[in-house]
């Protein structure tokens, strides 16, 4: 999953959520083996990766793209699936209109960026500037994204032309998000239960 959804599936906490977003940027056992709110966080998002890299509808929709993108086919769906999300926010998000939610989340971003290593805060800083968690409604905006991130690869590929396989296969990817979506949230839920305690202790956000 991409950004916006690893932001909405975040327990309504500061840290968690940031350390979620932080698990792209950070590398290595240590990070994520301490008892500290960030450390919390970024262990859920590389939960959350694993577990949408082996659900069988997700590996179904990677099957769905063709050569030359499906070697690209987990960065793509993950936008994909970011994008779907903010269509059908008012199904999936945590309540709040999408504008509103995200709004609070990048003041929440900015307000940790003096704990982020660089490359996350420049990210978060650009993801302000553009909106990009609500601009991922659109397929404009979908193509914006696979744009940058086909800037930062360190080799020539596909990304930047990746809404053509969205097009093509809107419908079917579409259906493939409605049926692993909750299945996902129920498994955050989960392990949110299972850290309420810690959680408890941690400043509350994104909650009217």
């Amino acid at each position: 999953m991409n950004h916006l959804a690893h932001i909405a599936l975040s327990p309504p906490h500061a840290a968690c959520m940031v350390g979620n977003v932080m698990g792209d940027f950070v590398r290595g056992r240590a990070v994520a083996e301490g008892s500290d709110e960030l450390s919390r966080g970024i262990r859920l998002h590389r939960c959350i990766d694993r577990w949408t890299d082996e659900d069988p509808v997700f590996r179904r929709g990677r099957a769905r793209l063709d050569p030359p993108f499906r070697r690209y086919a987990g960065i793509l769906l993950d936008v994909y699936y970011d994008h779907f999300l903010a269509r059908h926010w008012s199904a999936y998000g945590p309540g709040d209109s999408l504008n509103d939610y995200t709004a609070r989340a990048y003041a929440t971003l900015a307000q940790w960026q003096s704990r982020m290593p660089p490359a996350m805060s420049l990210y978060v800083d650009r993801l302000r500037y553009h909106d990009g968690l609500a601009a991922s409604r659109s397929l404009a905006g979908v193509s914006a994204q696979l744009g940058a991130l086909a800037r930062r690869m360190r080799r020539p590929g596909p990304l930047a032309q990746g809404v053509a396989p969205l097009r093509e296969h809107y419908e079917a990817l579409e259906q493939d998000f409605h049926a692993f979506y909750p299945g996902l949230k129920a498994r955050v839920a989960a392990w949110s239960a299972v850290n309420a305690e810690e959680l408890g202790r941690w400043a509350p956000v994104l909650r009217k």
